[in-house]
């Protein structure tokens, strides 16, 4: 149980990180990613690149999460559907809040979010 809401929690950290890299990516995109490494220069310049791992790591972690959700919901005996429905609904309102809140922080801090990140991705 402790193992499957760390990994909730990571998935909803990570879904945070992901969403604040889109923004912040296309923010600076017009910027020449300044205090970087000449391989993490290349990557962002790939535009493809980068909005592939950043669509492969939001899903795959909302994925992650449902599926961890409704294994615990399970383990707690609700039914099949209701844990469908439960899982579905709290992970797609903490994914609204981890998206808007991403995107915010990006917004402010673009640089600041592509320098901690890029080496990361």
């Amino acid at each position: 149980m402790i193992l499957s809401l760390f990994v909730i929690l990571l998935s909803f950290l990570l879904i945070f990180a992901f969403s604040s890299y889109e923004t912040a990516f296309l923010i600076v995109q017009r910027k020449s990613f300044t205090g970087l490494a000449p391989s993490e220069k290349k990557f962002l310049n790939s535009v493809d690149s980068v909005l592939a791992t950043i669509l492969v790591g939001l899903n795959f972690f909302s994925a992650t999460a449902s599926i961890v959700t409704f294994s615990i919901l399970k383990n707690l005996n609700v039914t099949t559907g209701e844990a469908v429905g439960l899982a579905g609904a709290l992970v797609s309102i903490f994914i609204m809040l981890l998206e808007f809140s991403g995107k915010n922080v990006a917004r402010k801090s673009s640089d600041t979010v592509i320098q901690i990140l890029t080496p990361l991705v």
